[in-house]
């Protein structure tokens, strides 16, 4: 009998909404925005999601590590808008059944309307376990 050793991980999910700020006073999700997902731990993981019609995003399979998330700066340049805040940083825990990042969320403005603020009052990520 041989004995084989495979690295196993669970990976993790994370999710959140890309709204519009500054519509008759309520926000807006919007579809079609890019948000990439780059690596800190490890430098060479990037992925690029795309949000659902409602503006939400999910990424399901993500491993464990310390990221960043951004709305994809060309795509702000097209827009004419801000993010706020510009990046979200978030870290996937080793569990055993996986890490649930919730709350990794953006607002965006016109540019023409309002400068960056700063972050919103969004609130801050939460880990749930699965």
């Amino acid at each position: 009998v041989t004995t084989i050793n495979i690295p196993f991980f669970v990976a993790g999910i994370v999710d959140g909404i890309v709204q519009w700020q500054g519509y008759a006073t309520q926000s807006i999700g919007v579809g079609g925005i890019k948000v990439q997902i780059d690596g800190i731990t490890d430098s060479t993981y990037h992925q690029t999601l795309i949000t659902f019609s409602d503006g939400s995003f999910n990424f399901i399979g993500i491993p464990p590590g310390e990221y960043t998330a951004a709305i994809d700066p060309q795509h702000l340049r097209l827009l004419k808008a801000s993010s706020t805040p510009t990046k979200r940083q978030f870290i996937v825990q080793p569990t055993q059944d996986g890490d649930f990042i919730q709350g990794v969320n953006f607002d965006l403005m016109k540019l023409e309307n309002s400068a960056p603020t700063g972050p919103t009052s969004t609130g801050p990520t939460s880990h749930i376990p699965r």
